[in-house]
């Protein structure tokens, strides 16, 4: 199989009822990325006691299950939520394991590991993880810088996908759908936010640039057409595909917001940039998970660092206690 970082998103956006499904087809699209050990996908319950919910593997990658089980288990709530805080690039589970708890956990976890992941960081996450050799484990021998990036991209639809699938149960689906848009972006119906003007043309304007990603550039440019289907929309909206029963396809913009801690001096724009700055994500990262400019997280981060009284990153680091 091919590697298609598309064909990883479109996975993430699947409404399978099933969480193990829904790990599965992640598992099966990331196939074209595999080091030739197997793939193994998992979530995580970060809120307490830290536990592996649901987890599937496929070939070599199967003899990871137990151990994979086992050490998240055994890491404290703080250590749990900064190993699978969301990435920014597919890398290195030991050295991760090591930046964040040190080398003595790193030998617990001696399994050499590919892992993207994504998350809010706080409550759950979910991995997909590429077992490797351990002569593979430079960067450019494994993944070339394009696919590193590329996926580094596909984990900021993880974490919306797992928002979705954790806080909207089917029974609520069609309270949370904002706006209904056809392949070529027409806004078909909106009620609530999505009933603006500004929103029917950034809701259309997504959809456009998703289904030209979905079409013939994800064949000929995969960087470039993932580049072009960004996580959310105006930092609100997740854009998910529906099928009717005559076989027409729709676009469903569908409530989905970032939901981070809140700092009561901030507005809501404000904390969701704060909390991606948190994690050490560059503003075009952020900006792609948020689908907004980078402009605007630039003018966001900037009055939120002045309202907290900060000069600079690290000094916002410290505020936060991370």
């Amino acid at each position: 199989m091919k590697a298609s970082p598309i064909g990883l998103i479109e996975a993430a956006y699947t409404g399978v009822p099933s969480e193990t499904s829904w790990l599965k087809s992640l598992r099966e699209a990331g196939a074209g990325y595999d080091l030739g050990r197997g793939l193994v996908t998992w979530t995580v319950d970060l809120e307490r006691e830290p536990s592996v919910r649901t987890i599937t593997a496929e070939g070599a990658a199967e003899s990871l299950v137990d151990p994979i089980r086992s050490f998240v288990s055994g890491l404290t709530p703080s250590v749990a939520r900064g190993i699978f805080a969301p990435t920014e690039f597919v890398g290195n589970a030991s050295w991760r394991i090591r930046r964040v708890a040190g080398e003595g956990l790193r030998r617990a976890f001696p399994m050499p590991l590919w892992v993207l992941i994504g998350g809010d960081g706080l409550t759950s996450a979910v991995a997909l993880a590429f077992q490797g050799q351990p002569d593979d484990f430079t960067p450019d021998l494994a993944f070339p810088p394009q696919d590193r990036r590329a996926l580094g991209l596909v984990a900021a639809h993880f974490g919306a996908a797992l928002r979705l699938r954790t806080s909207l149960p089917p029974a609520t689906e069609q309270a949370e759908t904002e706006a209904v848009l056809d392949p070529e972006g027409r806004v078909l119906d909106a009620k609530g936010a999505g009933k603006t003007k500004r929103a029917r043309a950034s809701l259309a304007e997504a959809v456009i640039r998703a289904e030209r990603a979905r079409g013939g550039l994800r064949q000929t440019d995969a960087g470039g057409a993932t580049d072009l289907w960004q996580a959310l929309v105006s930092g609100r909206w997740s854009i998910v595909e529906t099928v009717e029963r005559d076989g027409k396809r729709l676009l469903l913009a569908r409530a989905n917001p970032l939901g981070s801690p809140e700092v009561t001096s901030l507005t809501r724009a404000e904390n969701d940039i704060v909390w991606l700055a948190a994690f050490g994500h560059t503003y075009k990262f952020i900006a792609y998970e948020l689908g907004i400019t980078v402009s605007t997280v630039v003018r966001r981060l900037q009055s939120a660092m002045l309202k907290l009284g900060v000069a600079t990153r690290h000094d916002l680091l410290r505020k936060l206690g991370r």
